[in-house]
This record gives C-alpha cells, sequence and structure tokens, in this order.
C-alpha cells in the first residue's frame, strides 16, 4: 500500500475545444508518517490557456482502503483547449523529507528524501461541430447572456453618447472580442474600452466582460441602434446559441454652442466669489486669537517677574513667541487663487 503519492483529478475526460477543464493536484500522505513535503515543481500546460483557481490547502483526512491520510491541495486550475487532440495535464513534484522509528534501536530514526508525481494523465479534445456553427460565431464556449445600454438616450450634436455592451455568464472571458455592432447612419464610434470581472472561485470561472463603446451623433434626429448579437457553443447542452440585446432608441439634439458653453464656466467662475467672504472671516479670525493671546502672555510675564529672587542670579529664559500663526495675514495668494477657481 503506498503510504505517499500525488493525484490528478479532473471534472471531465473528454472536452470538446474550448470548453474548460478544472485540474486539482493533491497530495496523499498517510497520518502514521512524521513528514515534511515541499512543491519542487508544479505542473506545465500547452496548447491551453491556464487559469489559476482559488482553493484551500487543507490538510483534509480521507480513507482509503483502510487507510487515513492527510490530502493538501497543492494546485487548481481551470484549462481551456486551444486545438484537438489530447491535451496532457502534466505532473506536479513533492519532496518529502520522512523519519521513521528504526525497529533495532527506538531512540535513533531513520530518515528518507522522497520524491513522489502523479501519473501521466491526458483529456481528450474533440474539435466543434460543423453543423449548426452560426456565422458569427468566433470560437467562444460556455453559457452566457449579453445586455446592452446607453446611459443618456438624448445627446447634442457631436457630443460624446456611451454605448455599455454587458456580457455574462461562465466560461473563458479572455478570448472574448468586442460584438459586431451595426451603427445606424450619421453616427459614428471610436474604439472605447473594456473591462472583466470574474470569480476565480468558481468553475468555471463566473464574471462578466463590459464593453464602453464612445459614439457621436453628425445631425439631429431619431436614431435606432438594432439588437446587437452574440453567438457561442452551450457545453451544458452541446449546441451552439446566439442571444441578442434590445434595440436602443437615441435622439440626438441641437448641438451646444460654445457662447453657451463659455457663459456657463463664467457664472460659475463668479458665483464662487461669494465664498471670498470666508477668507476675511479666517483673517480676522486668526487677529483676534493672536490678540487674546498676545494679552495672556503678557499678563503671565508681569506674574512672573513679581516672585523673581532677587539675591540669586536669574536663570535667563529665551522669550517665546506671543502666537504662532501658521498662515500670515496677507490672504492675496488665496484670493487669486479663489478667483481662478
Amino acid at each position: 500500500e503506498q503510504k505517499m503519492f500525488v493525484k490528478v483529478i479532473t471534472n471531465k475526460n473528454k472536452v470538446f475545444v474550448g470548453e474548460p477543464i478544472m485540474a486539482t493536484y493533491k497530495f496523499y500522505v498517510a497520518l502514521h508518517i512524521n513528514d515534511q513535503p515541499s512543491v519542487t515543481k508544479q505542473p506545465e500546460f500547452a496548447g491551453c490557456s491556464v487559469k489559476e483557481l482559488n482553493f484551500q490547502q487543507g490538510p483534509e483526512l480521507e480513507n482509503i482502503n483502510d487507510v487515513l491520510y492527510a490530502v493538501y491541495t497543492i494546485r487548481k486550475v481551470q484549462l481551456t483547449p486551444l486545438q484537438p487532440g489530447m491535451l496532457s495535464l502534466g505532473k506536479a513534484f513533492v519532496n518529502n523529507f520522512i523519519q521513521l522509528q528504526n525497529p533495532d534501536d527506538p531512540y535513533v530514526t531513520k530518515k528518507y528524501n522522497i520524491v513522489v508525481s502523479n501519473a501521466e494523465a491526458a483529456a481528450d479534445v474533440s474539435a466543434l461541430p460543423e453543423k449548426n456553427k452560426p456565422e458569427k460565431f468566433y470560437g467562444i464556449t460556455g453559457t452566457y447572456t449579453i445586455s446592452a445600454v446607453a446611459p443618456d438616450t438624448k445627446i447634442p450634436v457631436n457630443e460624446n453618447g456611451h454605448l455599455i455592451v454587458t456580457i455574462k455568464g461562465s466560461g473563458n472571458f479572455d478570448a472574448m472580442n468586442k460584438p459586431e455592432i451595426l451603427w445606424p447612419a450619421n453616427t459614428e464610434h471610436f474604439d472605447g474600452s473594456d473591462s472583466q470581472h470574474i470569480n476565480q472561485g468558481n468553475f468555471p470561472i463566473t464574471g462578466e466582460r463590459v464593453f464602453d463603446i464612445p459614439f457621436i451623433g453628425k445631425k439631429e434626429g431619431a436614431v435606432i441602434i438594432p439588437p446587437i448579437s452574440f453567438s457561442f457553443f452551450n457545453t451544458e447542452s452541446e449546441n451552439y446559441q446566439t442571444v441578442t440585446t434590445d434595440s436602443i432608441a437615441i435622439t440626438f439634439t441641437k448641438a451646444l454652442s460654445r457662447k453657451d458653453e463659455f457663459t456657463n464656466v463664467v457664472n460659475y467662475d463668479i458665483t464662487n466669489k461669494k465664498y471670498l467672504w470666508i477668507v476675511a472671516a479666517i483673517a480676522v479670525t486668526v487677529a483676534f486669537i493672536g490678540f487674546i493671546s498676545y494679552n495672556k502672555n503678557k499678563k503671565r510675564l508681569q506674574k512672573t517677574g513679581l516672585v523673581v529672587n532677587t539675591t540669586a542670579a536669574p536663570v535667563f529664559v529665551q522669550p517665546q513667541p506671543v502666537y504662532h500663526i501658521k498662515y500670515r495675514t496677507d490672504f492675496s495668494h488665496y484670493l487669486h487663487e479663489l478667483e481662478i477657481i
């Protein structure tokens, strides 16, 4: 009976190209062994994308053929095969320093350095079926939904609007590209940005990919952004599926005049001047506090002078400033800054 070994466990042994596989690598060691294991080499992969998954290292207890083992998880990954064929799952190597009692001398222990690894393992990867494959299919597998929204549906001509397209579900988000959008006439769109938010504690990895696409209208009027489609191979039902968004109505209104924009800026600057009285109030407050502090220090010095012992040479004390003011009473610099704001 083996006292220690490494085992790789997968959720499936046969998948399609693009369908994720979960591979978990575990180290088993019999409980009665006094050991110090360390992972010397992690498995290596080729022909697939690799995403690390969260896991608890352990140990957990497992009974195998009446032998109790401590089980440690040493790696957990999501592998997404990129081509058909056999996908090797690699090998994890664990070096274990163990000490066993010597039956001939109970006061002496025998020490061993043993390296173990998992057996060769592979997954059979099949090509995706050609039957019923959508025209606009780009190799994405999993299960997904899609939605689209324009935060502002009334946009002045030549001002930026935003189309937010969100794809949610489970699968390989890294391989996603921006869906094709049929933009209506008299609009112009730009590259935009995209981001993804995923949960690596789940398998398959779940999350969303968000595409933020800026656009402008070139003339006044109403337009319709037609439904946006997204096709994928559903790994649960093992067939192709296409999901679509709702259409979005956009109205391009009269362009903003530069005169109006400048007027708004000027009015904003003027209204801020009403706060300049705060600066004056601060100046008066600081001056008042300084005056009070000066009077207190003056009285204290006068009282101290009455109790000086003239029979001994007085200890010279460096006079302290009446009051430390962080900001001086010249507020012209700050007035100028507020006027700029």
